[in-house]
């Protein structure tokens, strides 16, 4: 016997819990109904339904021990327990815990560090001095920035001085996960009755300068970082030569000629070095041939070297009104009207589980036949989105398109990994993906070499591959035509779109699950 549970150490009891009656209980904790002595509501949902969930029991505790200030912040007017947690109740009623607002730091890579991480570091650089470090949401930005406060205490003012260089200088060179943007003195850190910080009241005291507008005089003083020079080259030396199948490497190394590098492993280098230094590089990597063209690009910090974007990455997915989905919808039902859609494998659709679909490509439609397809099993049309090349936002109807069907821009001809990694970010918040992985249209109608990337994918986030076969499309839309053939005599020009069963990436390489996708792909067709 196996189950999973959500509890807080406030309600006594765990709130929600799964149980033999729930079958594959995959991303969820339990459905919100199955105890009726114990209420569970998402307060002030944003437009993905995710909100904090808040407890009513009267299993719950009556309040923080003689603390009535935080006893008083802990529940809201209605009795309902706040638990800092995020998450969302899906259409089946069951809870999924996405995240955590007290306390953990949203930071500008997407990844999220928790405070006690980094009062663990830094506590181990000035072991004599008491810190606490909370996420400060940035300026104007969407992520945070990570503020230490120092206790004075005894210290002197040399002492506290040393402690503020040794924290910097630290933070200069240490991973970029870990770099801090304020230091703070204060007298006492606040905490509870039983110790623990409230790190809350110290970001409230840094949010409240800058509303006063008062420049912090312990802003993290500026430093070079020390991983320059030598120590700089010899470090992303052994970063390639470890993606490199010990082939020997140096500056002068051309990455694709030499080492034989895609896009993949282009990916992986980018992620481990902009984890090793204070730079974001992967969107300037199109530029980049050589070892030492990375290390130019880390010494300028990540500056832009290639030339003006025609989109910021980051803004894709475009964000879907109500409007977008009525319209999608809509486009939908046009589609079954003008086509006559034959869909197989329905059940091989996950309910309440995101995954990545992996049909071939024939048409500019696949994408919007694909998701009608399956749009009879509940989809969240909100968290749906597809890999399309980036010549689809220069205009105003294919960027349409990119919007309804939450389409990333992929420049196909050069640096894929801005792409990839916004894909990656997609999946962990919950999207379902569409990747041809063929990559482009086939010109003749015939399957095409699949591509690694969606196989990465997978492989990186654990979600399961559908492999998709589409037949009929090239007909009605082959590359050649500006406009699908919708009218014929004798009835609506058929479409074939089957769904094969779930693939799981476990234990598997990039270039055996994509062999296996494609086997799959092919098979279907071979069975019509």
């Amino acid at each position: 016997m196996w189950a999973n549970y959500y509890a807080t150490t406030e309600t006594n009891v765990p709130a929600v819990v799964t149980s033999k009656a729930d079958r594959f209980p995959l991303g969820n904790v339990g459905n919100v109904n199955r105890y009726p002595d114990i209420q569970v509501k998402i307060h002030a949902p944003d437009d993905n339904r995710v909100g904090e969930i808040r407890i009513k029991t009267t299993m719950i505790m009556k309040g923080y021990f003689r603390d009535p200030e935080l006893t008083a912040a802990a529940f809201d007017e209605d009795g309902y327990f706040k638990t800092g947690d995020l998450g969302y109740i899906d259409k089946k009623d069951y809870l999924h815990v996405t995240g955590r607002i007290k306390e953990t730091i949203l930071l500008h890579t997407g990844k999220k560090v928790a405070p006690s991480d980094v009062d663990n570091l830094y506590g181990s650089v000035c072991p004599n001095a008491m810190l606490a470090s909370c996420g400060v949401p940035g300026k104007d930005e969407d992520f945070d920035e990570i503020h230490i406060f120092i206790e004075t205490g005894s210290h002197t003012s040399d002492e506290l001085e040393s402690i503020k260089n040794d924290i910097a200088d630290y933070s200069a060179q240490t991973s970029t996960l870990f770099n801090v943007s304020g230091i703070h003195f204060i007298d006492k850190l606040p905490v509870t009755s039983i110790g623990k910080v409230k790190r809350y009241h110290l970001k409230e005291t840094v949010i409240a300068k800058r509303q006063t507008n008062q420049e912090s005089v312990e802003n993290v003083p500026q430093r070079t970082p020390k991983i320059l020079g030598r120590r700089l080259e010899d470090n992303v030396l052994n970063v390639i030569k470890k993606h490199s199948g010990n082939q020997p490497v140096s500056l002068d190394s051309h990455l694709q000629n030499e080492l034989g590098f895609d896009s993949l492993t282009m990916l992986e280098v980018c992620v481990e070095l902009e984890s090793m230094f204070s730079v974001s590089i992967s969107e300037n990597l199109g530029a980049v041939e050589t070892v030492h063209d990375i290390v130019a690009l880390i010494k300028e910090g990540g500056r832009t070297i290639k030339g003006e974007q025609l989109y910021n990455i980051e803004d894709y997915p475009l964000k879907k009104t109500k409007k977008h989905i009525r319209q999608l919808k809509r486009y939908m039902w046009l589609s079954r009207r003008a086509w006559k859609l034959k869909v197989s494998g329905l059940d091989n659709i996950p309910a309440d589980r995101q995954y990545i679909l992996c049909p071939n490509h024939q048409s500019h439609f696949d994408g919007l036949w694909v998701w009608t397809a399956i749009r009879k099993k509940g989809v969240d049309l909100r968290k749906i989105g597809c890999l399309a090349k980036q010549e689809h936002t220069l205009k105003k109807s294919s960027n349409q398109f990119m919007t309804l069907l939450g389409g990333i821009p992929v420049d196909r001809r050069g640096n894929t990994i801005p792409a990839m990694k916004r894909a990656l970010s997609c999946i962990q918040d919950g999207y379902s993906i569409l990747i041809h992985p063929e990559g482009t249209r086939t010109i003749d109608g015939k399957l095409q070499e699949f591509k690694g990337g969606a196989a990465k994918l997978s492989i990186d986030t654990g979600v399961d591959i559908i492999p998709v076969r589409i037949d009929g499309a090239w007909d009605i839309f082959p590359p050649h035509r500006k406009r699908p053939k919708v009218f014929r005599i004798g009835g609506r020009y058929p479409i074939s779109i089957s769904f094969g069963k779930p693939i799981k990436p476990d234990g598997k390489s990039v270039e055996e699950l994509t062999a296996q996708i494609q086997r799959e792909v092919e098979r279907m067709g071979d069975l019509r």
